[in-house]
């Protein structure tokens, strides 16, 4: 049986076919550039952006189904005939009711088995929200088990520690990339096939709300959050509220569920009032189911023994820092959870490599780079910073604008150069209008003026760093993803690999 039949997609968009050609999709997309034959393309709206100014040139490009509101006159073929599997019913009139789980609806006809070749038009009301009731339909027939993801830092690392993990025993997929809010999470659960046997779910947030939202969307039967962080402070007003908007992943897992969160955080109470489900802790603290001990991190990996209810492993990773080493105890306490063995899981995550860009370590011309481009918010930064400072040799810290802070950015740019003059690193370089706060606030800290550069921009700073560059160095980039720092590396290190996911 497919995955997908054209009765399917209409049922599940709640959707009018309005042509006679139905073809059952092979892939979905929202996107012509990476559209795919036989995909059902969605006219999903953006900001800057109508998916319905492209259904033609879906069409062109061999999309088998087109979803949206409204269609080229070229593009409607004949009607449709009721025997063809028409839902018979306006657009979004009804709510549709999924079957069984793991079962597929019967198949329906496919291309060119009713009028003529070409796309299907299926008309729903609105594409995106058409796509969003398309993944509860799926997720409401998988039979897999279902992991949630989510934290302040460190989430799409941990998401690709439990998908290394799993993947030794199960078929796993992940969601990629950064498709983890409103639009692109409920595109990668539509695309996940039937026989998957574990699903990890990344799910980001700016807002209060969100989680919640896309939590009813992948309906996880365990969760884990990383962290609470200051990220996105500027949306959210505090860390308690952040705290609450993390929790959201929990409030709906199964009594039978498992919540997997942060034992040494100040919101542990937060996270076990918002869950029915089981709790277990991770962390470095004694009362922690999943407790790491014995910890020495280096340029070269992390190392540390970890225990978990008497039962202990040492655990080897490639990946550089402590909050690296917080992230493996929180991937092995989900995967310990289910079941699995500890000691295979840790055996396993020694094979674990960095993910692109995040405290991805190379060694070039006789300096040591660390990329950390993907992202930053003052938590992820002093841990980055705090690993510098541990390295040896002469250390030079670049460090970029960090976004979505709020009435507080000032504040926190200049604690941030603090920390760095505090940490004894002989070099800065502050990218960035408010990076400018990063070069003051060490200066103010005592960190010698000759020793601070501050660049407006990426540009600059690849023109200042190479006269500041020195055999024996450990260099840390590091900024909010909107900074592009990826330019810089391009243009200082042009062969170092950087995969930005």
């Amino acid at each position: 049986m497919p995955d997908w039949t054209a009765d399917d997609l209409a049922t599940g968009t709640g959707g009018t076919w309005l042509t006679a050609a139905r073809p059952a999709p092979t892939g979905f997309s929202i996107d012509t550039r990476t559209l795919a034959p036989g995909d059902a393309f969605f006219a999903v709206k953006g900001e800057r952006f109508d998916g319905h100014d492209f259904l033609s040139a879906a069409a062109e490009k061999g999309a088998g189904v087109l979803v949206g509101a409204r269609f080229p006159e070229a593009l409607r073929q004949a009607p449709a005939s009721p025997e063809a599997g028409s839902p018979g019913e306006e657009s979004g009139s009804r709510t549709p009711e999924p079957p069984a789980p793991g079962r597929p609806s019967a198949p329906s006809q496919r291309a060119g088995s009713v009028g003529p070749a070409g796309p299907g038009c299926l008309q729903v009301d609105e594409p995106l929200a058409a796509l969003q009731r398309l993944a509860r339909f799926h997720r409401a027939r998988h039979p897999g088990l279902f992991l949630g993801v989510t934290g302040s830092n460190g989430k799409t690392t941990t998401k690709e520690m439990l998908r290394h993990l799993f993947a030794g025993v199960a078929e796993t997929r992940a969601t990629s990339g950064n498709l983890n809010n409103h639009i692109g999470l409920p595109l990668e659960l539509v695309r996940l096939p039937l026989t998957t046997r574990v699903a990890i779910i990344e799910m980001g947030m700016n807002h209060a709300g969100e989680i919640r939202f896309l939590a009813g969307l992948a309906r996880p039967t365990a969760a884990v959050i990383t962290n609470v962080g200051p990220a996105h402070i500027g949306n959210l007003g505090s860390l308690a509220n952040i705290a609450q908007a993390k929790a959201e992943i929990l409030e709906d897992l199964p009594a039978t569920g498992t919540a997997v969160v942060d034992g040494d955080s100040e919101f542990l109470p937060v996270f076990r009032a918002a869950t029915r489900a089981a709790v277990v802790t991770f962390g470095f603290g004694p009362e922690c189911d999943m407790r790491g001990h014995d910890l020495t991190t280096g340029p070269d990996g992390t190392r540390l023994r970890v225990t978990w209810h008497g039962t202990e492993a040492a655990v080897r990773l490639q990946l550089l820092g402590r909050h690296n080493a917080m992230n493996a105890l929180a991937a092995l306490a989900l995967f310990v959870s289910q079941g699995h063995d500890l000691a295979a899981g840790a055996a396993r995550l020694a094979e674990f490599a960095p993910v692109g860009a995040r405290m991805e370590s190379h060694e070039v011309d006789g300096r040591r780079i660390i990329l950390d481009c993907y992202n930053a918010n003052p938590a992820s930064m002093a841990q980055a910073v705090e690993f510098l400072r541990q390295c040896p040799g002469q250390r030079l810290a670049v460090l970029g604008d960090m976004r979505e802070l709020g009435e507080d950015s000032a504040r926190f740019h200049a604690e941030l150069g603090a920390a760095v003059a505090r940490a004894g690193i002989e070099r800065l370089v502050a990218v960035g209008h408010d990076a400018a706060g990063i070069a003051e606030g060490a200066r103010r800290q005592g960190m010698p003026a000759a020793a601070v550069h501050h660049c407006s921009d990426t540009a600059q700073a690849a023109r200042v760093l190479p006269g500041l560059l020195e055999a024996g160095q450990t260099v840390l980039l590091k900024a909010s993803r909107g900074m592009h720092f990826e330019t810089i590396v391009k243009a200082l290190w042009p062969t170092l690999p950087l995969d930005l996911h």
